[in-house]
């Protein structure tokens, strides 16, 4: 067993881009690592092990939520005792040298965060994170508000892991949670683009990189972030600092979500935040402002 692992969820709606993910991991440079695959859903997975049967994929099935499946095989990641933890999405690429630069980086830095390349239509768009972030150190203030880290371009040391992961099935953004946990006892995150990861976009992205805003996806956000900062106000019970925070951020998105019930209210938001969004991408759900927000962005 190698001492590098790339994690990765399978399941139907990946299965059209899956030659595409073992492809790309077939033509890393560096070949000592192993891939853990939990399935979902995906049938007859032994021929795709027969057709990469120079890769050490090691497949296990798991037909739970995403949060229960994410947590699965971060849980066996660990009881296999792998030093380095990769993530890549079945549905996402990667060029020949994430392995050996992600690996190189992780033996200095314990968190580590990667470029991403926006991949529409079979072909390269643009740089998603790179106008924001240059290569160099990055603090958990950077995912408060928002995330820049997905389990596309995000590898840690697993020592920094603890012990039996357990994620509620609420979540919706587990990569969002799982980083910033992760950064409540780590002071930062490494971010290069040395390398990086094509993030396709296509229309079963359950979110997708794009800035379009409409009442769907606001209320979509508004979920996302009442779940994310219930479960983080739960996670720091016993570290006041930041259970106050989550806390504060919870109550203003639940004020939000009660505001939008009023007459009128939500075109009004949806108007703010769509000319506040009109720049670059940002973050994921960095469009959901809380109410207080919206007022200073309006004057």
């Amino acid at each position: 067993m190698n001492n590098i692992v790339l994690i990765t969820t399978i399941f139907p709606a990946s299965k059209d881009y899956l030659d595409d993910f073992f492809t790309s991991l077939e033509n890393q440079i560096e070949k000592n690592f192993d891939i853990l695959v939990v399935n979902d859903g995906i049938k007859n997975f032994t021929f795709f092990k027969k057709k990469y049967s120079n890769l050490n994929l090691i497949e296990f099935k798991s037909h739970k939520s995403a949060a229960k499946n994410r947590e699965a095989g971060i849980n066996k990641a660990k009881e296999f005792k792998y030093e380095k933890i990769i993530w890549g999405d079945s549905d996402d690429f990667f060029p020949k040298n994430r392995i050996l630069e992600i690996s190189k980086l992780l033996d200095k830095h314990n968190i580590v965060v990667n470029e991403l390349l926006l991949y529409v239509n079979e072909k390269f768009e643009k740089t998603l994170l790179g106008i924001f972030y240059k290569n160099g150190l990055y603090k958990i203030d950077d995912v408060i508000d928002k995330n820049v880290i997905g389990f596309s371009n995000l590898a840690v040391k697993s020592e920094i892991i603890p012990d039996k992961i357990n994620f509620n099935d609420d979540l919706i953004a587990i990569d969002w949670f799982f980083a910033t946990t992760l950064l409540l006892n780590n002071k930062y995150f490494y971010f290069t683009n040395t390398t990086f990861s094509f993030y396709r976009q296509h229309d079963k992205n359950l979110i997708g990189a794009n800035t379009f805003i409409d009442i769907n996806k606001i209320m979509l956000g508004i979920k996302v972030k009442l779940a994310h900062y219930k479960n983080l106000t739960s996670h720091t019970i016993n570290n006041s600092k930041f259970n106050k925070l989550f806390n504060k951020k919870y109550k203003e998105i639940e004020e939000l979500k009660v505001k939008m019930l009023e007459s009128g209210f939500a075109e009004i938001y949806k108007s703010t935040i769509k000319n506040k969004t009109n720049q670059p991408f940002i973050g994921w759900w960095s469009e959901i402002i809380s109410i207080n927000q919206m007022n200073k962005h309006e004057n």
